[in-house]
């Protein structure tokens, strides 16, 4: 369970690529649905690059890789000859979502994506969203909640019109992630972590079960509306930390899946 900064991509005009520039705001629309697709590369002895060029340099930790096909791939820092440590490089890869954390680079200008062969073979290249990220804060390494003090739910944005003979014509609009994390007992070192994470006014992505080998693929932009809450003592006693609870609220556009 982790909180990564906002997605760096965010406009069309910092992606360049060999093949397929019509769906490049595809990769990063909030949807992994909706794909980036490559044109005229739908052979496996075809190779697609995809460059992210960052108008700055930008500290890096986190690569997403959400609802692709490809099999032999590499992402590269800066240059095509550099690479992330550990590095992603993939021969032989079958899930369709994938997840690195990477050792902290402070000197990412681009990113660079290259890819020949798709898991089914012959293939134009595809990729529903790509993330890159830097790691805000980890549950893992601070403090998990318990299993009952993590409620998530998915709502549905949805139309009902009652017909006149009485049954229901139901309309989905879109699925939103929600989810409460309520803590006790927190020491003042954890507090000041999630203020830092409320201060940032702006949305950020919360994966809320994040691992290296099987990623389910799950994630979503979120806010944190309402009142800080992290400043109510859990009891009596200064020194048993205080208690809160981390509002989640899925920001507009895409969906959860």
């Amino acid at each position: 369970m982790i909180i990564l900064r906002q997605n760096f991509i965010n406009t069309t005009s910092q992606a360049t690529t060999s093949n397929g520039t019509s769906t490049l705001a595809n990769l990063f629309d909030k949807d992994k649905v909706s794909q980036w697709s490559s044109e005229n590369a739908g052979t496996d002895a075809t190779t697609a690059t995809l460059r992210i060029i960052f108008g700055s340099t930008m500290t890096v930790s986190q690569v997403i890789m959400a609802n692709h096909n490809l099999k032999n791939f590499k992402i590269r820092p800066n240059t095509t000859t550099s690479d992330f440590t550990p590095s992603i490089s993939m021969t032989t890869n079958s899930a369709t979502s994938n997840y690195w954390a990477v050792n902290t680079l402070t000197t990412v200008k681009e990113v660079v994506v290259s890819a020949n062969t798709t898991i089914t073979a012959d293939n134009e290249k595809s990729i529903g969203e790509l993330i890159i990220s830097n790691l805000l804060y980890s549950f893992a390494t601070d403090r998990l909640p318990a299993a009952e003090n993590y409620t998530p739910r998915i709502d549905k944005k949805q139309i009902v019109h009652e017909m006149s003979d009485g049954g229901i014509n139901l309309y989905n609009i879109s699925s939103k992630f929600r989810a409460d994390i309520d803590f006790d007992f927190v020491p003042t070192s954890t507090v000041e972590s999630l203020r830092t994470i409320y201060n940032l006014n702006t949305p950020f992505v919360f994966i809320p079960f994040e691992t290296a080998t099987s990623w389910n693929g799950s994630w979503a932009e979120c806010i944190w509306p309402g009142a800080f809450e992290f400043e109510e003592f859990t009891d009596n006693t200064l020194g048993n930390g205080y208690t809160g609870s981390i509002k989640l609220r899925q920001t507009a556009g895409g969906a959860y899946s």
